[in-house]
């Protein structure tokens, strides 16, 4: 619990890039730390609300996985818009 919270602290003061954030998405072993980390890097990306909760419902519903291959996937589909 410790561990999402500090993701969700970096996330409203921290700036990109957080290396905090990327070790929690590669390395921390509680999935929910993980997506909490991979949210957190893309609200400091300036993926926009609306985008990061439908984002959030995807990894909720076992539709995608919080990795950084998926975080780069998603920031270049932000970046052609």
């Amino acid at each position: 619990m410790v561990r999402i919270t500090s993701a969700n602290v970096l996330a409203g003061r921290s700036t990109w890039p957080d290396s905090a954030l990327m070790t929690a998405l590669t390395l921390d072993v509680d999935n929910d730390v993980r997506q909490t980390a991979f949210l957190a890097i893309l609200e400091l990306c300036g993926v926009g609300r609306e985008r990061v909760k439908q984002i959030e419902q995807q990894l909720d519903g076992g539709n995608l996985v919080p990795t950084p291959a998926a975080l780069q996937h998603i920031l270049s589909e932000q970046t052609s818009i």
